[in-house]
Order: C-alpha cells, then sequence, then structure tokens
C-alpha cells in the first residue's frame, strides 16, 4: 500500500512517517554535533539569548564552519559579553571587522546593531525570553535582515516554539520527500510540520539539517548509505530506476 504524495508524480512508500524518520536517524547515530552549528557554538560559549540571535544572523548566506569562525573573533572582541548595549558601544563599524569571514560583513554588523537598538528600545534583552512569541516576532520582523527563518530558528531553539524553520537543506529534502515542491517559505515549513506532527519539531528539524549535510547533500546524495533508503521516495524511486536501467544493459548485452 503507497499513499500518493502532494506533490506532482511523487509516491510515499509505506512507513514513511515523521516518527520513523526520527527513530531511524537516532538509530543510525546521525549526530548534531556542537562544533557545526554555530548557534550551538553560541549556546556554549554565552548562552545568552541575544548572542544566540547574533549567531543566525551570521550564519545567514554562508557555512556554519565560516559562521563559527566570525562569531569566535566577534565574541572575543566583546570579551565575552556579547549583549545589545555592547553591541551599541561599540558600534556599526567596530564589529564588522570581525564579521568578514562569514561574508556580507558590513550588511551583517548593521544587521547586528540594528537588532540591538531595537531590543533595548523595546524593553533590553529580557523581552527576547518574556515577551509574548506573536509580539516579539512582530518587533524581530522590522528589523532588516532578519526574515522568517531567523525568526523560526531563534524562536524554536531559545523558546522551544514548535515551529519549523526552513533552510536549504529543508528544500531540497522537502522535494525529496515529497512534502512540498514550491520555494515557497511557509508551505515549505507547514508541510514539515504536518509530517512530524506529534514529534518534537526542534528536534526534527536539527535531525533534517544533519541528514542534508551527510547523506541528502544537494549533488549525487549517498542514498545507498542513508538510514532512510528502505522508507525514503527519492531513494526508493531512484533505486528502482537504477535497477531497471541495470537490467535493461544486461539484456542488451546478451
Amino acid at each position: 500500500m503507497e499513499e500518493q504524495a502532494k506533490t506532482t508524480g511523487c509516491v510515499k512508500p509505506e512507513g514513511f512517517t515523521g516518527r520513523r524518520v526520527i527513530q531511524l536517524l537516532e538509530k543510525s547515530g546521525l549526530e548534531i554535533r556542537e562544533d557545526e552549528f554555530v548557534s550551538l557554538t553560541a549556546r556554549k560559549l554565552n548562552g545568552n539569548p541575544f548572542a544566540l540571535l547574533v549567531a543566525i544572523i551570521i550564519s545567514q548566506n554562508t557555512t556554519d564552519k565560516a559562521a563559527i569562525k566570525a562569531y569566535k573573533r566577534l565574541n572575543e572582541m566583546l570579551g565575552g559579553r556579547l549583549t545589545p548595549e555592547k553591541i551599541v558601544e561599540l558600534g556599526q563599524e567596530r564589529i564588522e571587522e570581525p564579521l568578514r569571514p562569514a561574508g556580507l560583513s558590513r550588511q551583517k554588523a548593521r544587521w547586528i546593531y540594528e537588532a540591538a537598538r531595537a531590543i533595548i528600545d523595546n524593553g533590553g534583552e529580557r523581552i527576547l525570553t518574556e515577551k509574548p512569541p506573536d509580539e516579539l516576532r512582530q518587533i524581530l520582523l522590522k528589523i532588516p535582515g532578519i526574515g522568517k527563518k531567523t525568526v523560526d530558528v531563534f524562536m524554536s531553539q531559545v523558546r522551544g516554539e514548535q515551529v519549523f524553520a526552513v533552510d536549504t537543506h529543508a528544500r531540497r529534502i522537502a522535494k525529496r520527500w515529497c512534502l512540498e515542491d514550491t520555494n515557497n517559505y511557509d508551505r515549505i515549513s507547514k508541510a514539515f510540520s504536518e509530517f512530524f506532527k506529534g514529534e518534537d519539531l526542534v528536534k526534527a528539524h536539527k535531525l533534517v539539517i544533519a541528514l542534508g549535510r551527510k547523506w541528502c547533500i544537494a549533488r549525487k546524495p549517498k542514498c545507498k548509505e542513508c538510514p532512510l533508503r528502505e522508507i525514503c521516495p527519492y531513494a526508493v524511486q531512484h533505486s528502482s530506476s537504477t535497477t531497471k536501467q541495470e537490467k535493461n544493459i544486461g539484456l542488451s548485452r546478451k
């Protein structure tokens, strides 16, 4: 028995559920390593919510490796005191240099500075943990450089809000899993939320990102090594196509 997917031409194999995916990924020993995620690095080095927001902003349009390097440089410049007040005290121009490894340093310095100003103007860093979620979202989304993904990552990691942030890995996997074939952020986020309904979306999100980095990579995905190969729509479909091609090649040689 197979379930027809929402996306055109896709078929979901039986047993392909959010719970089963999480079980198989956890059983495989897939690790969410601290040194591979800049937000986890920020949590270890600082732990305060503003520092995590800064880390997420730095991570935009770059690799986590580059973002971690830039974050550590900024944190060192600030003497480990990565707070809105300290950022405003230093000023936008001075925080630009340590951000260079992550690229777009001028823009990111401005976004971080504007974020610090907005947070101070709205009551200080405590609003990041005390403000009602919807009100905080509105404040953050008005800050230049902060979009839905940045807010969702922050809200899930800092506030434990059950939302599914969408990055390049999630977009790719959503299509391969036959969950959503567009690039629309809201639709992809909703599709993952429905697929993992009843599960911890914060955990599911981290596992999906780790999966996208290790096995479900953009070019030449490692389906044969992936623990989801027996239930993943993409892996099953391509495995079937490969088998047919091999049979046809064998027949043509006879």
